[in-house]
């Protein structure tokens, strides 16, 4: 039975969404998919085209209404360059073309590819080209390029919104399932191509600037059957096409790569560079383009950072599979970190194919080496990349000014150089803390120097070695960040806008609050002093006004705008113990007398003090102390609460001016009226006494003092404190300390104490504790201050702390003038050097631990060490003592043993093994010499010190010896192996038989659909059954139902395989990875087959054999083509002969009259002894010359 479906349609498998049968019906309904030959003619690309693609992007070429460009030979359809038309140019050396040699300059997909280390694997999808012609049809869009103009950047989403739209209402059978590689309903991109002929987009002002986005409405790609969301989308102009760099730079921003130029330019240039030729998303030009940041590789899911502290490293070169980027931290940040990425620079300039290629040019990079760059992880989003006020990413170079602001780098310098290099300039970063950016310091984004400091040690090709050294943060006045043991906490990392700190004197407790400004999350934590624990979720939604401790038992103060509410902690929960109707304007809580009181601004405008009492907050007696107060906290006075604010009220003799008020016996009283419009206040209570920090709207700052029932004592600060944002108070042992969020460049934390008698003398306590900050919060717990500091635009959180000053005791003495004994010089050993002295001041001796310190520097090595004492306790001040390490002698060193060596001629070089004091002698410390080391008898060999660390030199001795030959029996004569019988070539298959015609339901004639399963009625009616053939082509139909079979088929004991169309399969046949041979008759082939002029072998299973086969015994060697090896072989390190028939070669082999010697394995034996015969490097057999000592006549065999 035959029959002619020429203009029937084919048959096909029912599911389309899958994607192979999803691109095989695309090709027969439409001819859509094109491969790469109908566009990249180059033979610099590989015209077989794509076939590992795990993503799609769909490629839409859009012309405005009214537009008539690429009608004719005009716009992407004019003649193009090496291709019929300038769009199948593009199309293949931009978008799809697979770089088949070093003459090809990379395309979206094989960039994607290279840097993702295989995980990206793109190719685009154009439904609009024609395959024979390379002709582009052009979408129309509704509008005008005025009319998406007029949205300004925004026009670009309506733009591709319209374009979808376009395509939809054009491309109904094109099966839009293909463009889902990743399986999650949407296109996995698109590509939108506005043509703009002579007439560029200026800048990014325009929506047709090159840029990625998402499409704002709700849109879907429907067609084919098949329906996915189309969200993200990738626009390039027509006018950028040219050369890959835009697609790719606008493709990376889909993976979650982020810009990484500066604001105020759409390309990197007067906004300065921070990060320059060092990543696509930054800068590109021409055909050299550039790899990502590591940084911008791990955004994007395709590489991880691991972190590293002080020591030796080692990089590698991308693509190597080792480590080609570190991260490194210090104490001076929670959030900022610091990279060292490897970069190897491609300096063959013929290479077109190649990344990071340095050339000289201003657009590729200096060279090979170690970049360093720092990475800000809050500005990743809140700055989209570089675009901030702050840079994501910048790359540290020689040369930066910062004449800006005198912090952020202004991206000047010498940026393609910033590679340090063994052979160019090694180190980067200084260990003096008072240096900033442009003296050469590895800074934060604050300009705070981390100290840090990376030298490059060695440099190989595809590797480099490196150093980072941290300083001594403890004598820079570090604040610490406070961790539990293995350097964890458990703040929250992001979204806060709010934090403060407070102790009840046993542990430190946290309160933030993280989200957006209409729902909040608001959290508790503890520290112990050694450890954090997590109270959980106070509230999600209201507010936190305040927090205060009673008896162990924590107290937040929260509002939802109608109704405060007060929780406390415990038995592992929070529970509300109490609320109030009243407003969000005035609340606060505090602690006074044993209770807990709440001021609040009451619904009716009125504000009230409310002592907490069981489960109720109970209304205080006499009203409001003032009329309108503002930023209120509560003190206690004498036991007694008392609320210090602000009064914005008027007419009243308070009015604009600060208060503190005390509540006693039903009444308010004035305690200290402040003629300041206190904006920030804070309180803390030390023995008797109450003391407040007060700041007003400029950030000028006065404190008070308040004494119990007797008055107070103002101090006007002046210039003792800095302007504030915010200021926060504690106190203890008659010292005040106050955390300042200062005003001005970076907004920098600062805790300063004084002594509460003078609160004129105020003095930094360490260094800055945060920058960038919106607000800080002090308490203090055992000896230490503890200081939480937030960054609401970051919307990051730190706690750390600081050793409280000693003040107890007498005046401290200094230790400057200590009389210091018992200093000695050391001896190198590698080890750190110590002293055992005695300090003794004005005849006192003093006690190590209790009166000082001790802290030594470059006491390790040779020279000049220095011991540090500082004073502590009752003493205070530094005295610095310098003592001297001596170079260790290597006259006095021991060389172990060196065994006896055989001679062979040439000279002999044992490494030696030094010891010195019991401890092995790094070689690297000596340089190595011999004498009398060729010849049998004695040699010398000579160490001789090449470090700072060691001087002189030792030496010893060793025997060289004559060994004899080999001695075994001499084989017999060698024979030539017999040449195998060549595989006899199969006969052709029989056409398979048509099977008898068994009794079938009733079937129209021709195909027949039903139900979605494919039958063929025969003229007769009637369904056929077995082998048929329709238009030439074998269908296989169920004996038992008459369905169309598609897959493997196995027929009386012969398997066929039908393809998804049912069509039976002949020749070569590529199944997930593995082929197989079909004959003409369609069976499946096995053993060997002779096809196209070579032999292959097909397994029992019918798979084609590649590598090493072992038929009947023998082994035999299949290229990766499947194509029989015959003569020799190179693999697995080893060569092989295999004989004219396959067979390899083992034993003597004679090939043109030289012998060679193949081990039963087959590998060719070389520069070795058989018995009494000699195969050189070659493999071939020496004869007539002399193999060290020893000769071989001409038959090859050893004379003795």
């Amino acid at each position: 039975m035959t029959r002619h479906v020429s203009s029937a349609r084919r048959p096909r498998a029912a599911s389309s969404r899958r994607l192979t049968r999803a691109l095989a019906a695309l090709c027969a309904v439409c001819a859509l998919a094109l491969p790469l030959a109908a566009f990249a003619t180059s033979p610099a690309y590989d015209p077989a085209g794509i076939k590992d693609a795990n993503r799609y992007q769909l490629v839409l070429v859009v012309r405005f209404a009214g537009d008539t460009i690429g009608d004719g030979d005009t716009g992407l359809n004019r003649p193009g360059y090496s291709a019929n038309t300038e769009w199948s140019y593009q199309f293949g050396t931009t978008l799809n073309g697979v770089p088949a040699g070093t003459a090809a300059s990379p395309t979206l997909y094989s960039y994607l590819k290279e840097v993702s280390g295989g995980k990206v694997r793109l190719k685009s999808v154009t439904p609009q080209a024609d395959e024979a012609t390379g002709r582009v049809a052009y979408l129309t869009l509704p509008n005008s390029r005025a009319y998406y103009e007029k949205f300004g950047s925004g026009g670009s989403e309506v733009l591709a919104a319209d374009a979808v739209a376009a395509f939809n209402a054009t491309y109904k059978t094109f099966d839009v399932g293909v463009l889902d590689g990743d399986g999650d309903g949407t296109a996995d991109n698109l590509l939108v191509i506005p043509e703009v002929g002579n007439d560029a987009p200026k800048d990014g002002a325009s929506p047709l600037w090159p840029r990625r986005s998402d499409i704002g409405s709700e849109t879907y790609l429907v067609g084919g059957g098949s329906r996915v969301r189309a969200v993200g989308f990738t626009l390039v102009d027509t006018s950028h096409l040219q050369g890959a760099g835009t697609v790719i730079h606008e493709t990376i921003h889909a993976f979650g790569a982020k810009d990484l130029y500066r604001a105020g330019s759409f390309v990197e240039s007067a906004g300065g560079k921070p990060v320059g030729v060092w990543d696509i998303m930054a800068q590109h030009g021409g055909s050299k383009l550039m790899r990502p940041l590591v940084i911008t590789l791990q955004d994007c899911g395709w590489a991880s950072l691991g972190e590293v502290s002080a020591g030796t490293h080692t990089l590698y070169a991308p693509g190597s599979g080792k480590p080609q980027a570190v991260m490194f931290k210090s104490p001076l940040s929670d959030s900022e970190y610091f990279v060292a990425e490897f970069r190897k620079a491609n300096t063959n300039i013929g290479d077109l194919s190649a990344l990071d290629t340095s050339d000289g040019t201003p657009s590729t990079i200096g060279g090979s080496g170690l970049i360093v760059y720092r990475v800000n992880p809050p500005h990743k989003e809140t700055g989209n990349g570089n675009k901030g006020d702050k840079d994501y990413v910048y790359v540290f170079r020689p040369g930066e000014t910062t004449a800006n602001d005198g912090v952020r780098g202004d991206g000047a310098g010498d940026v393609r150089n910033a590679q340090l290099s063994a052979s160019g300039r090694k180190s980067l970063g200084t260990a003096e803390m008072d240096k900033g950016l442009a003296d050469g310091a590895i800074t934060y984004s604050s300009g705070q120097n981390s100290g840090i400091v990376v030298t490059v040690k060695s440099q190989a090709a595809d590797s480099i070695t490196f150093e980072v050294a941290y300083p001594d943060y403890d004598a820079s006045g570090i604040w610490q960040m406070v961790t539990n043991a293995d350097g964890s906490n458990p703040l929250p990392t992001s979204g806060i806008i709010g934090a403060r700190v407070t102790s009840d004197g046993s542990k430190a407790y946290v309160l933030t609050s993280a989200g957006t400004a209409s729902s909040f999350t608001t959290r508790l934590f503890t520290y112990d002093g050694a450890s954090w624990a997590s109270l959980g979720v106070i509230a999600q939604g209201p507010d936190a006004y305040g927090l205060c401790v009673l008896n162990g038992t924590p107290y937040v103060l929260l509002s939802d705008h109608s109704n405060l509410i007060v929780k406390a902690y415990g038995s592992g929960v929070w529970r509300e113990v109490a609320r109030v109707a009243a407003s969000n304007s005035t609340p606060a809580i505090g602690v006074a007398g044993g209770k807990v009181y709440v001021f609040a601004d009451r619904s009716d405008g009125q504000s009230r003090l409310y002592a907490l009492e069981g489960s109720a907050l109970r209304e205080q007696a006499g009203g409001a102390p003032c009329g309108h107060p503002t930023n209120p906290v509560i003190a206690e006075v004498a036991g007694k609460p008392t609320v210090i604010c602000g009064n914005f009220a008027r007419n009243e003799a308070t009015s604009q001016k600060t208060g503190a008020w005390t509540h006693e016996d039903g009444a308010w009283t004035l305690k200290t009226l402040w003629d300041l419009s206190a904006t920030s206040v804070s309180a803390a209570v030390s023995g008797s006494a109450t003391y407040a920090l007060l700041a007003n709207q400029d950030g000028a700052t006065a404190v008070m003092s308040l004494v119990a029932g007797s008055g107070s004592k103002t101090t006007n600060l002046g210039d003792a404190l800095p302007k504030t944002m915010t200021a926060s108070l504690a106190a203890r042992g008659g010292v005040l300390y106050a955390a300042v969020t200062e005003r001005g460049a970076f907004n920098p934390v600062r805790v300063y104490h004084a002594p509460a008698a003078d609160c004129s003398r105020w003095t930094p306590l360490g260094a800055s504790v945060a920058a960038n900050a919106s607000g800080s919060d002090v308490a203090l717990l055992d000896d230490k201050v503890y200081c939480a500091a937030y960054d609401s635009v970051s919307g990051t959180v730190s706690l750390r702390r600081y050793q409280a000053p000693d003040v107890s005791g007498p005046t401290a003495i200094s230790i400057a003038s200590a009389a210091v004994t018992g200093v000695t010089s050391k001896t190198y050993d590698g080890t750190a050097k110590t002293q055992n002295i005695a300090v003794t001041v004005s005849g006192v001796k003093l006690v190590q631990g209790a009166d000082y310190t001790v802290s030594y520097a470059s006491n390790v090595n040779a020279g000049t060490a220095t011991m540090t004492l500082t004073g502590k306790g009752h003493y205070t001040g530094k005295k610095t003592v310098p003592f001297t390490i001596n170079r260790a002698n290597l006259k006095a060193a021991s060389i172990a043993a060196i065994p006896n060596q055989t001679y062979t001629g040439a000279a002999l070089r044992p490494a030696p093994t030094v010891t010195l004091g019991g401890k092995r002698v790094d070689p690297a410390n000596y340089a190595v010499s011999y004498a009398n080391n060729v010849k049998a008898g004695t040699a010398t060999v000579t160490v001789t010190a090449r470090s700072a660390n060691y001087q002189g030199s030792r030496s010893a001795t060793f025997k060289i010896v004559a060994p004899a030959p080999p001695k075994p029996d001499k084989p017999t004569t060698p024979t030539t192996p017999t040449t195998p019988t060549t595989p006899p070539k199969p006969t052709t298959p029989t056409t398979p038989p048509a099977p008898s015609e068994p009794q079938m339901p009733a079937c129209a004639p021709g195909w027949q659909n039903v139900g979605g399963t494919w039958y063929y009625g025969t003229p007769a009616g009637v369904r056929a059954t077995g082998w048929v053939a329709v238009g030439g082509t074998w269908y296989y139909l169920d004996p038992a139902t008459g369905a169309m079979r598609i897959g493997w088929v196995n027929d009386r004991g012969t398997w066929y395989f039908l393809h998804g169309s049912g069509a039976m399969a002949t020749g070569w046949l590529n199944l997930g990875g593995t082929w197989y041979w079909l004959e003409g008759s369609g069976a499946m082939a096995t053993g060997w087959r002779w096809v196209g002029g070579a032999w292959y072998y097909l397994h029992g299973s019918g798979a084609m054999a590649v590598g090493w086969a072992n038929v009947g015994g023998t082994w035999y060697y299949l290229h990766g083509s499947g194509a029989m090896a015959t003569g020799w072989l190179r693999t697995g390190g080893a060569w092989y002969y295999l004989h004219g028939s396959g067979a390899m070669a083992t034993g003597w082999l004679n090939l043109g009259g030289t012998w060679y010697y193949l081990y039963g394995s087959g590998a060719m034996a070389a520069s070795t002894w058989v018995g009494d015969y000699y195969l050189t490097g070659s493999g071939a057999m020496a004869t007539n010359t002399w193999i060290g000592p020893w000769r071989v006549g001409a038959d090859g065999r050893w004379i003795r």
